[in-house]
């Protein structure tokens, strides 16, 4: 009870700054422009992979991996696939889909690990980005300020004292957070994390069990491993790339987001598995008692 509160309470912890950030309970710090400042006056476009694309396709990337992943590594494991020996034959398989193991229970440990590693990058990323307050590149056409820059003279000033036009106060802020890249770290985080784990489990046999029949794939996957890793990295690379195009974002914010989130995903990974491997030495270590 005592390690589950710990658990919840740090989690709990930071959802709840997420949410405050989000709320905008903290205000960016406002900073001003130049008029021949050029690096943000892009056009508005549309994002092209848009905050809940991005999350769904994160969490469904990594139960597709991680749980698949644990199933085919973890399923011998399970002390009920001995027991079902002596069972009816015909029902035996379903009975060794359906019952829960412990391949079932460790993919949890491990998804809720990197749900709070994804809250972690976020965390960290409001709170670079609500300090600094850099602008974003789309700044000046999203928020038509009311100072124009029509005067020679106005190009070289520092202006302050502006106020956006035809936007909320929210959209208004939005607009002076483009550093670091919330979406590079997302992304980042969550490949780095699926990147350093599938490098780990590659590294056994893998065996797949159906109809009660145990086959052992260890010879022809020597590429899924590879594969899974660049598809990953990849999509995490043409994600937060998209945020430069899309003017959203400077090319130094998706460097510094995506440092920052590959961090924060390795260091969990590593520590989820080491965790897990320790578990695991437990099991065979011998014990001895006074």
């Amino acid at each position: 009870m005592i390690s589950i509160s710990i658990n919840a309470i740090s989690f709990i912890g930071l959802l709840l700054l997420f949410v405050l950030f989000k709320k905008n309970a903290v205000t960016p710090f406002r900073r001003g422009f130049f008029c021949s400042d050029i690096s943000i006056r892009y056009p508005i476009r549309d994002d092209t992979v848009s905050t809940t694309s991005l999350v769904i396709s994160s969490v469904l990337i990594f139960i597709f991996v991680v749980f698949v992943g644990e199933y085919m590594f973890g399923l011998k494991e399970s002390p009920e696939i001995t027991n079902l020996k002596t069972g009816s034959k015909p029902f035996r398989w379903m009975q060794v889909y359906l019952t829960p193991r412990k391949w079932f229970f460790r993919a949890l440990k491990f998804f809720f690990i990197y749900l709070w590693a994804l809250l972690a990058s976020q965390v960290l990323v409001n709170i670079l980005k609500h300090s600094i307050g850099t602008l974003r590149p789309n700044f000046y056409a999203a928020c038509n300020p009311n100072i124009k820059c029509d005067n020679e003279g106005d190009k070289f000033l520092y202006h302050t004292e502006y106020e956006c036009q035809d936007i909320t106060s929210k959209e208004e802020a939005s607009l002076r957070t483009s550093f670091p890249s919330g979406h590079s770290a997302f992304s980042a985080t969550a490949a780095l994390f699926l990147v350093i784990y599938i490098q780990k489990k590659m590294n056994k046999p893998i065996s797949l069990t159906f109809c009660g029949t145990e086959k052992v794939l260890d010879t022809f996957v020597v590429l899924v491993g590879p594969s899974l890793q660049l598809i990953c990295f990849g999509l995490s690379c043409w994600t937060s790339l998209l945020r430069v195009s899309d003017y959203k974002h400077h090319l130094l914010d998706v460097i510094v987001g995506y440092i920052l989130g590959g961090i924060i995903g390795s260091v969990a990974a590593y520590h989820s598995l080491g965790w897990d491997s320790i578990n695991r030495n437990e099991k065979t270590r011998p014990r001895f008692y006074k």
